[in-house]
């Protein structure tokens, strides 16, 4: 672990052979940067590199400063209709998080957010197979009861085939009013059982999926070798959730980027109370 220069930001690199994790505290928790064998899998904002932001004062005006991503991969909270001025938490997206290293482990915290009472943690520790285990966890720090729930954003670099684990009557186009014109055909298709969802293009759409097995596959063909990346979580057939989802993927119209974004289920949690989500991620390269 090494205090880096991470895409403009002042950041900690982790080098953990094959793999390297590029983490940027002071801007939401983020984990900007995945790479293996030096090929950057995460998206990263160009214009706004090294951007950092101060909110000793909360912004009156949200709409003022506006919906920004970064890139990499972050946690938000669910359901996004309770999002205010329909951007996420700045405390919680775009503010200073506590960063430690302990026995292999990296903790990121945020401050209380002033706009939701919530905190969230994000730990980062490293599997005896080399896969990289990150679990979210949102507080309730309010003094009221909340119901919501983790959601996990990551941002790749596109062109990915991403991989769901069922069929695709069971993968349904979001019903807005920006994803009307999308030609499902050509981006969602049968692969065995699997359903596939190729971004490849500036095509905008977003996908959701109840799945029964908590596991999804992308894959990036390159010169000579295909990249996969694989991400396992836990699902629970009989709960609600924010989005009705379990897992969502989007596709950006304007960046080179698609999303993988995991949700847990909505849970009430009273004041002091936390609920965590684990997730796995697993990377191989096979070569042609």
């Amino acid at each position: 672990m090494k205090q880096a220069n991470i895409y403009g930001w002042d950041g900690y690199r982790w080098d953990l052979g094959d793999i390297t994790l590029g983490f940027v505290p002071q801007l939401g928790g983020r984990i900007m940067s995945l790479k293996y064998r030096g090929e950057e899998i995460f998206f990263v904002q160009d214009e706004r590199r090294g951007e950092v932001f101060n909110f000793d004062q909360l912004i009156g005006d949200k709409k003022e400063f506006g919906f920004h991503f970064w890139g990499g991969n972050k946690t938000w909270v669910s359901p996004e209709r309770l999002w205010v001025d329909k951007i996420p938490p700045l405390d919680l997206d775009a503010g200073k998080y506590e960063f430690s290293f302990d026995h292999n482990k990296v903790t990121m915290q945020s401050a209380i957010c002033r706009e939701t009472g919530l905190c969230i943690t994000r730990d980062i520790k490293i599997g005896s197979d080399s896969e990289v285990i990150l679990t979210e966890t949102i507080k309730n720090e309010s003094l009221t009861p909340l119901r919501r729930g983790i959601w996990s954003v990551t941002q790749l670099l596109r062109p990915f085939d991403i991989y769901l684990p069922t069929a695709m009557e069971n993968v349904r186009l979001y019903d807005d009013e920006d994803f009307k014109n999308c030609p499902i055909a050509k981006y969602m298709s049968k692969h065995d059982e699997s359903t596939r969802i190729s971004c490849f293009d500036d095509g905008h759409f977003k996908f959701g999926a109840r799945l029964e097995q908590g596991k999804v596959r992308a894959l990036r063909q390159m010169k000579n070798a295909i990249l996969e990346f694989d991400k396992t979580f836990s699902v629970d057939s009989n709960a609600e959730y924010g989005h009705g989802s379990c897992v969502e993927i989007y596709n950006s119209p304007y960046y080179n980027y698609c999303e993988i974004e995991v949700h847990s289920p909505l849970v009430i949690l009273n004041p002091g109370q936390s609920f965590s989500q684990e997730q796995e991620w697993r990377l191989k390269l096979f070569l042609l």
